[in-house]
């Protein structure tokens, strides 16, 4: 009979997981019945690169928050990246729509067993990088899947 590690399907069946997040998220109720959410997972050397790009805004910033936020999203095995289509400006309802489809998505990845924290700081360095561009607010999902959730208890580190 053979046997499968834990270790070697963590990532596997997180990425699984995390792709039926963004059929929930996409499915999720939206205003006027208009689809104005882009999403994308990201994962590996794609979501380092913006652990990398948050540190690079601390530095400049001179704000402690990205750096603890990057170390979070390092340790996540993924990133759901998810923003408004277009301009925001005097249409409330893009951002009604964002924030019900990542509510959505938290929740079924509750309901998964995977640990999550919506971040504002993530979103920007994402666009940064070019991630979701066109998107004028992004929000940043990190997954993960541990014995103790890498978002609890997280320190503030300080500025070098």
């Amino acid at each position: 009979m053979p046997l499968v590690r834990e270790e070697d399907t963590v990532l596997e069946g997180l990425l699984e997981v995390a792709r039926l997040l963004l059929l929930d998220a996409k499915t999720a109720p939206k205003s006027l019945g208009r689809d104005d959410v882009d999403m994308v997972l990201v994962w590996g050397a794609e979501k380092d690169k913006i652990a990398e790009e948050m540190e690079r805004i601390a530095r400049e910033k001179q704000d402690p928050y990205y750096l603890r936020d990057a170390e979070s999203v390092r340790k996540a095995q993924a990133m759901i990246l998810m923003g408004t289509k277009g301009k925001v400006e005097g249409d409330v309802l893009k951002i009604v729509d964002l924030g019900i489809a990542i509510g959505s998505l938290v929740k079924l990845a509750s309901t998964f067993g995977i640990d999550t924290r919506i971040m504002y700081r993530a979103g920007v360095a994402a666009k940064r990088i070019g991630i979701l561009r066109e998107s004028e607010i992004v929000l940043g999902v990190p997954l993960a899947v541990y014995s103790k959730s890498p978002f609890f208890d997280r320190q503030v580190p300080k500025l070098n």
